[in-house]
Parts: C-alpha cells; structure tokens; sequence
C-alpha cells in the first residue's frame, strides 16, 4: 500500500479534495486503511480492526459534506 500510495500521490490528492486534519486521525493513513479494505473486498465491519479509529469514526469521514468525495475518485482515475 506504501507503493500506491507513493505513485498516486495521495497526500497531494487529499490537500486538493478538502480532506483536512480535524481530528487526531492521519487522513493519510486512514485513506490507505479504507483503499487496502477496498481492495481485499471486505466491508467497512469486516476490515481488519485498527487501534487507531473505529467505524464509527469512518462513517463520519465518509459523511463529512466538507470533503469532496467525487473530486477524489475523480483524480485518482486520472492519475
């Protein structure tokens, strides 16, 4: 996940979407947490736990009105 997340540019991708630090979570890191269950075809609440957050913390990531989700599909499609 290090190597997508290198040559996709992801930190520069969050910045651009709105996708700020407003809690003591890396959106960094939970942005490889959600794509590395994504890929492995598992739900939110089969992942593999992470001491680092809850699900319900993701909810209200993938909730929050203030980062734009379809901008950041959008510009990981076109990388």
């Amino acid at each position: 996940m290090i190597y997508f997340s290198s040559k996709f540019g992801i930190g520069k991708i969050i910045r651009q979407v709105n996708f700020k630090r407003r809690t003591p979570i890396n959106p960094t890191e939970f942005i490889k947490w959600l794509l590395t269950a994504i890929f492995a075809r598992q739900s939110l609440y089969r992942a593999k736990e992470t001491p680092a957050f809850t699900t319900r913390t993701i909810r209200n990531f993938l909730n929050d009105g203030r980062i734009n989700w379809q901008k950041f599909v959008f510009l990981l499609a076109n990388f």
